[in-house]
């Protein structure tokens, strides 16, 4: 109790203790208010007592269950008092939260630990879309962002976050990263700094400044060719071979990445007014909606040879069979240039490859755009590696062209 002596009313103060000691060494638990007030004389040291105390009782059980359920989900990351009562307010929707859940110090690790969590429990959706929750891959890349900060930076506040730290932590990242890993860090710094601003956690923008960039470079990403993809279309295989080459083809096919390739079944198939049969469905990554015609030979062959529940393996195996199936083929065929891709193929050859040479086949760029789900011709020809001169080439093939 906040004031056992007294002889009016007063608070019940829940004292949680898991054994954390500040920098300092001192030993400090989380005090938090309860929000129940009673007269000492009601207090037995665990229960309210007398009138109207079943509901006071039952609001101190739901306290103690929403701390128990914080401190076995946050144990093993770095979890304070500051933290805890946040994470606390938040669960119990207090009035005020946004702004008790600043510690005095704003660390950004710790605003990382609450916003990572509200993502894991759904508490936090996109920005894109308020329905849709964030990928795996999302939560996966902001864990290894938290690491990295942490390992550079463990007490790193948002005020702290200027042009002279940008600097100092892309010099870092460069030193031991490619320039486009190195981007994504910045680029989920940039993030969470968003999100922070928009929670009223700071009020720090320069990371809105256009030299606080997310650097990047474009990367020589190769793609399969028609006749190189025939070559491994025909490829006699079986065992996780066969199962490896299926999948890449299904990506090939469809334009889609791997994280859509099992949402090709026999519930996302339909068929448009007009009769055509389609696959429906929704970007994992995006959230766009796609509509992919079932039309092709190859992937009515596909569905039909897995009952229309393609086989499960894990992207890594796909990435290590694949390239062992495209070695065999060019070494089967005596084909250099696809020997030397070989090593580079990996599942998002066959949506590059897809898109690419859709393309090259005078497929009007705004049709596969509908098919591949990107949002602007730019983000789509820098996608497949069109350079200017590619595209003078491609328009000189047209009739119009040539009169």
């Amino acid at each position: 109790m906040k004031r056992p002596n007294t002889t009016g009313t007063t608070s019940i103060i829940m004292h949680y203790s898991w054994g954390y000691r500040d920098s300092g060494g001192k030993y400090k638990p989380l005090k938090y208010a309860t929000g129940v007030s009673v007269s000492p004389d009601r207090w037995d040291g665990e229960n309210v007592t007398g009138t109207l105390s079943q509901q006071k009782n039952q609001t101190l059980k739901e306290v103690k269950t929403a701390a128990d359920g914080i401190y076995i989900r946050l144990k093993d990351e770095g979890l304070t008092p500051e933290l805890f009562k946040a994470e606390l307010d938040i669960r119990l929707k207090r009035t005020g939260a946004p702004k008790e859940a600043t510690p005095k110090k704003n660390y950004i690790d710790n605003y990382l630990a609450v916003y990572i969590s509200e993502i894991e429990t759904g508490a936090r959706r996109t920005l894109r879309n308020p329905d849709k929750p964030f990928s795996k891959g999302t939560i996966r890349d902001l864990r290894a962002f938290r690491n990295k900060l942490k390992a550079y930076y463990p007490h790193l506040t948002f005020e702290q976050v200027d042009m002279t730290f940008y600097r100092a932590f892309l010099a870092a990242l460069l030193k031991e990263h490619t320039t486009n890993t190195a981007g994504k860090f910045v680029k989920k710094l940039k993030t969470v700094m968003q999100a922070a601003l928009d929670d009223g956690i700071h009020s720090n923008v320069v990371f809105r400044q256009k030299s606080f960039k997310a650097v990047d470079e474009l990367v020589d990403t190769i793609y399969l060719t028609d006749k190189e993809l025939d070559l491994i279309w025909d490829m006699d295989l079986e065992g996780p071979h066969e199962t490896a080459r299926d999948l890449f083809m299904l990506g090939v096919l469809t334009f889609q990445r791997v994280s859509d390739w099992w949402k090709f079944n026999r519930k996302t198939l339909r068929k448009t007014p007009k009769g055509l049969q389609v696959f429906a469905i929704q970007q994992q990554k995006t959230g766009t909606h796609v509509l992919i015609p079932y039309t092709s030979m190859r992937l009515t062959q596909l569905m039909e040879k897995y009952d229309y529940t393609p086989p499960v393996m894990s992207e890594q195996k796909i990435n290590d069979y694949i390239k062992q199936v495209v070695e065999a083929a060019a070494d089967l065929h005596n084909d250099e240039q696809l020997f030397d891709k070989a090593a580079q193929v990996s599942t998002h050859t066959a949506r590059r490859s897809a898109c690419s040479n859709a393309y090259y086949n005078n497929i009007p760029t705004g049709d596969i755009m509908k098919l591949s789900g990107h949002k602007t011709e730019a983000e789509f020809k820098k996608y497949i590696r069109v350079t200017d001169d590619e595209a003078a080439e491609k328009l000189a093939t047209y009739e119009y062209f040539n009169r």
